[in-house]
């Protein structure tokens, strides 16, 4: 019982893939029976850009402002241009949550529309984080 000075519990892990979005159900066994009481948690998807943006959409050819906050585990901001240029930025500052702020130019080399990609650095990884648009009038 729960006053017993012997009341012990053992913690377990369990790796596995799981789906994102899907509720999973989870029940324990104690003294070979089954709980009637089960959990239900539900995994969401971990984006860890909390905001990126241009200083602007349209205007000329050349450098315009980017600016990309993330959580304080990416280490590195790349921005690949259409033309296959690319310009990697590293944290400039923390924000009061602990996001670090990621500030570089990327290049409007293109009429037309520009799809700069944004992508990140974490666990030695490089991943698409993104995609801002801009338009060379």
């Amino acid at each position: 019982s729960d006053i017993s000075r012997d009341l012990s519990y053992e913690i377990w892990e369990i790796h596995s893939n799981m789906s994102v979005d899907v509720e999973i159900n989870v029940r324990g066994k104690e003294n070979g029976k089954w709980d009637r009481a089960k959990y239900t948690f539900t995994i969401e998807k971990y984006d860890p850009i909390v905001s990126m943006e241009l200083s602007s959409t349209s205007g000329k050819k050349g450098a315009v402002p980017a600016t990309v906050i993330a959580d304080n585990k990416t280490e590195k901001v790349m921005f690949k241009m259409p033309d296959g240029s690319s310009v990697t930025v590293t944290y400039s500052a923390i924000d009061v949550d602990g996001n670090r702020l990621f500030k570089g130019k990327a290049w409007m080399n293109e009429s037309g529309l520009n799809e700069i990609r944004v992508l990140i650095y974490r666990n030695n990884t490089w991943r698409q984080a993104g995609t801002l648009k801009y338009t060379v009038e």
